[in-house]
């Protein structure tokens, strides 16, 4: 397997397992901001509707939207002024009717709401989102800047190396400690060069010139005087 593909394959292994570790704290995340916005959304509706009562609320006709409901129940909601002994009040109204049996009439409950919010979820989340995302990048950019040195820094004494061998350094060795298979076998393979170099100069013997001794020739030999 190519160094490319290991670090493709690792980077994204580990985007995944942090996309899914980030999925999972979103998802908790924002099934707690929905289920605290929905219990203050009761609470709400619960002391909207007592405000309502005690101010004697007169909904009259509601016309409004026809919620989904189990058989024999029927469910209206509406939003608008509703007159009260306080004046005209804005509210959201629930019409509950339920069908009795028999001949018994109809039984019906109005529940109030505020017109508004107090809090607004949409913004808890879309910060929660952000928050996920951009602990997903980070993880990402983390993990890609880790492989990535542990890459470059041999690959880097690796220059160095050879730079300082060219300039005639021959006892230098290549460092790759910490380096990846494919950068440590490059620097195994270079340190071999590199000392078949250094073994193939010691064992050439430098030229020199050679000087001969010039021997009397016999034609110049002395002569000596006979008495």
């Amino acid at each position: 397997m190519s160094l490319a593909t290991k670090f493709t394959l690792g980077l994204g292994l580990t985007a995944f397992v942090i996309a899914f570790i980030a999925g999972f704290f979103l998802l908790q995340g924002a099934e707690g901001v929905l289920e605290d916005h929905a219990n203050v959304a009761q609470n709400q509706m619960a002391v909207k509707t007592g405000e309502m009562m005690k101010l004697g609320a007169n909904p009259g006709q509601i016309s409004g939207r026809q919620v989904k409901a189990p058989s024999g129940v029927s469910v209206q909601t509406g939003k608008g002024a509703v007159k009260t002994s306080d004046g005209d009040k804005q509210v959201r109204i629930f019409q509950v009717e339920v069908q009795a049996n028999g001949d018994q009439p109809a039984q019906r409950q109005v529940i109030y709401a505020p017109v508004t919010q107090s809090t607004n979820a949409n913004d808890e989340l879309l910060i929660l989102t952000i928050l996920v995302c951009g602990g997903l990048v980070l993880g990402t950019i983390i993990f890609g800047a880790i492989s990535a040195r542990r890459v470059a820094q041999p690959l880097q004494a690796m220059v160095d190396d050879v730079l300082a061998i060219s300039r005639g350094r021959l006892d230098r060795r290549v460092h790759a400690e910490g380096a990846v298979k494919e950068v440590a076998f490059l620097a195994r393979a270079v340190g071999h060069l590199v000392r078949g170099l250094g073994g193939g100069q010691q064992n050439q013997k430098p030229r020199g010139t050679v000087s001969a001794r010039a021997k009397p020739c016999a034609d110049h030999a002395p002569i000596r005087n006979h008495d």
